[in-house]
């Protein structure tokens, strides 16, 4: 499985591989302008960087498909377009 971030379409598409063939499983809308996507390291559930709304939502992952977690919208940094992180842990 893969995910692919739609910012135009505000959703994420939701991607098969098998073998040599990738085929659109499901489009999953997020409500908001998707930048990017990133999977937890279980697989269970993968994190929706909102740019404009400065949020980042949850997807649910079973197999191959996904499901938005609207109550699981998390506020970023107001004003922040990424996050840093330092040596120092300051």
């Amino acid at each position: 499985m893969s995910l692919v971030a739609n910012r135009e379409g505000r959703s994420v598409s939701v991607l098969s591989i098998a073998a040599a063939k990738v085929r659109s499983v499901a489009i999953v809308d997020v409500l908001n302008e998707a930048a990017a996507v990133a999977f937890k390291p279980n697989g269970r559930r993968a994190f929706v960087a909102m740019y404009k709304s400065a949020r980042v939502g949850v997807l649910a992952i079973d197999g191959t498909l996904g499901r938005y977690e609207t109550a699981n919208v998390m506020p970023s940094v107001p004003g922040s377009t990424g996050s840093t992180s330092r040596p120092t842990g300051l």
